[in-house]
């Protein structure tokens, strides 16, 4: 067997996106709780680089802490109006394309990881939920 060897850093950060921001889709949002009992959003980023590869990314968002990361993930998937009304939920984000600030943040006992520090807000994703299914059917062998 030949195979390249690799350091125990080398190992931990293959896989992980360069800090940068990428254009991204939640695939998952959830309504659920912090540890102390606080709303909050979970979700699940589906994050592509320049290359086109992906990465999911993971995310928590509340109005009751980093206030201005709940509002800017509104933004920058185009629901503004929806945060506006006080009611946002993790309803109105799924599905939603977003443009996300990646950072990689080292950990005491675990690998490094990859995290959203902030959504930007200067425009939507590139393409549009519909565009980028309808690109993938047009993949489709069939």
């Amino acid at each position: 067997m030949s195979y390249e060897p690799k350091t125990d850093e080398e190992l931990a950060k293959e896989g992980l996106l360069a800090d940068g921001t990428y254009d991204g889709q939640i695939i998952e949002a959830a309504d659920t709780f912090d540890s102390k009992g606080r709303d909050m959003i979970s979700l699940k980023i589906k994050v592509w680089d320049n290359s086109g590869r992906e990465k999911d990314v993971f995310d928590y968002i509340s109005p009751q802490w980093f206030h201005f990361k709940f509002k800017h993930a509104f933004e920058s998937a185009g629901k503004l109006d929806r945060y506006n009304t006080g009611e946002g939920c993790a309803e109105d984000l799924s599905g939603e394309m977003v443009r996300v600030e990646i950072l990689t943040e080292e950990q005491d006992k675990f690998p490094p990881r990859n995290v959203v520090k902030d959504y930007d807000r200067s425009g939507a994703a590139e393409k549009s939920v519909s565009q980028k299914v309808k690109e993938e059917d047009d993949e489709l062998p069939f």
